[in-house]
């Protein structure tokens, strides 16, 4: 019984884990669309304070996105170039 338990939290636990992995990775590929850059680079990270904006950088720019309500990823600012130091 215990090791059934086991078992179901593992699955439950991969499940969610991998919500949040394709999440990031749909962000990821719009983003690098959208700035002109290759996947690996582009870097997400969330906008503090909220649960749903995320700031992505790549390629010396950077887009803010929000995600609407079937986790689809929507630029609700940018691209804005970045200086270079």
């Amino acid at each position: 019984m215990r090791l059934r338990r086991l078992a179901v939290g593992a699955c439950v636990g991969a499940l969610v884990l991998s919500g949040c992995a394709f999440k990031s990775t749909r962000l990821r590929k719009r983003a690098a669309r959208d700035l002109g850059c290759h996947t690996f680079g582009v870097k997400v990270s969330v906008v503090p304070g909220t649960d749903n904006r995320y700031l992505a950088r790549g390629c010396w720019q950077e887009a803010e996105y929000e995600l609407d309500a079937d986790d689809m990823p929507k630029m609700v600012s940018g691209p804005r170039t970045l200086q270079r130091r």
